[in-house]
């Protein structure tokens, strides 16, 4: 589940291939990292939407075992009530709440990867609220400096069961992408190139059923920054590392601001 946050993944393009820090769970549980991390987040979208995520990932040579937790609220929703007539009488404005749990564990062998994720979702849209799961699958090939990654997100169709007696079902999407790390000098250059199915193109045929990302990133030995780009959508951001510690923004043309947090250790 696409539902990740911190500024040095966006930057690189797409967050299934490169990305050195706990948020790696909700992108690809296939995507291997050799120290143990914890990231926190908090992402605006366009005034309306906030959302809060925290994750912690445990590492060892061969193993990773994660853990996240994704809040979605909403404030200012209005609903209209009705009365004994059943004609709309007033106007109650609420917050929506969404919550995601993640679990995930990862196994390396040599220059493989693969990892699987069993999410957890609540929604609670004032009156009516639901439950429901998912369950990805990924795996990374890194070969020197290049490397290859897939993600296949929802391989159950996500079912979210509502106490009205509806069901709504997050389909099946995947992600493939490509990246390469060019040494200079002391510093790196990340390239990341992937083309992707998402849930609008999957449920309608009149989308089209692929869309792609890319990204270019400069890593220095304390410093990052980058841009990446996918369809009407820019996004650039800026970090630092100080000994363990991580902090980093990001911006889109969209207006969704990103602001993490963590420490490896």
């Amino acid at each position: 589940m696409d539902i990740g946050n911190s500024a040095n993944v966006q930057t690189t393009g797409t967050g299934i291939i490169f990305n050195s820090n706990a948020s790696s769970i909700f992108y690809n549980p296939g995507l291997f990292n050799s120290k143990s991390s914890f990231i926190i987040a908090h992402k605006e979208t366009k005034d309306i939407s906030h959302a809060e995520i925290a994750a912690l990932q445990l590492s060892n040579n061969y193993m990773n075992y994660g853990f996240g937790l994704y809040y979605l609220w909403e404030p200012g929703i209005v609903i209209p009530q009705k009365d004994s007539t059943d004609n709309i009488d007033t106007l109650k404005v609420v917050t929506t709440h969404e919550l995601f749990f993640n679990i995930s564990y990862g196994y390396r062998l040599r220059f493989i990867s693969t990892g699987v994720s069993m999410n957890i979702i609540h929604r609670n849209l004032y009156s009516a609220y639901a439950w429901g799961g998912g369950i990805d699958i990924g795996s990374t090939l890194n070969l020197y400096n290049f490397s290859i990654a897939i993600a296949l997100k929802n391989i159950i169709m996500s079912p979210q069961y509502w106490n009205t007696g509806t069901i709504d079902t997050t389909y099946f999407n995947f992600e493939i992408a490509l990246g390469n790390k060019t040494p200079l000098l002391k510093d790196t250059i990340q390239t990341t190139f992937s083309f992707y199915s998402d849930n609008d193109a999957v449920k309608s045929l009149k989308d089209p059923l692929f869309k792609f990302s890319c990204g270019i990133m400069y890593i220095a030995h304390n410093f990052y920054v980058g841009t990446s780009f996918r369809p009407n959508e820019f996004n650039t951001g800026i970090g630092i590392n100080f000994h363990s510690f991580f902090v980093d923004y990001s911006l889109t043309n969209l207006r969704i601001h990103t602001l993490s947090g963590g420490k490896f250790f």
